[in-house]
């Protein structure tokens, strides 16, 4: 069953201010050396990605299944953001974001696993391992 239009206003907004974030991101990175702004310039490229595909209506879904997890669901994500910098300081960079991974995709309505345990550990390994080794660009940790 088609969603209402006026139902679809959350992912339009979410997907115009993605696509503004993005664009914003690029502006701010024009002036960097290229190296600097690579992780940046992705990061946004992948945020303009996904809100595009905001846009996108998704017919056959049942709404009564999804409304509650889509009104929920950005300002859940917003706010699992801004506890992990607030916890990144003390906590160190692996913790907050391993627990931010498993709180999103539990939202996101996957049921708690090994694989999912497995999942958020690789992604917070590759992430410090990215920033850290290959961009060269330290992580908080809790050991200093």
């Amino acid at each position: 069953m088609p969603r209402a239009s006026g139902s679809r206003l959350p992912e339009i907004c979410l997907g115009a201010a993605s696509l503004a974030l993005a664009a914003f991101v690029f502006f701010e990175t024009s002036g960097y050396d290229s190296i600097a702004a690579l992780a940046p310039e992705l990061f946004a490229g992948i945020l303009a990605v996904c809100g595009l595909l905001l846009f996108v209506p998704q017919a056959g879904r049942k709404a009564s299944d999804f409304v509650l997890r889509q009104q929920i669901l950005p300002a859940a994500i917003a706010l699992g953001i801004g506890l992990v910098i607030l916890a990144v300081e003390p906590a160190g960079f692996e913790l907050p974001a391993f627990i931010l991974f498993i709180v999103i995709a539990r939202l996101l309505g996957d049921p708690l696993s090994i694989r999912l345990v497995v999942t958020a550990i690789v992604f917070t390994a590759a992430i410090r391992l990215v920033f850290g080794v290959l961009l060269g660009v330290p992580l908080p940790s809790i050991t200093g």
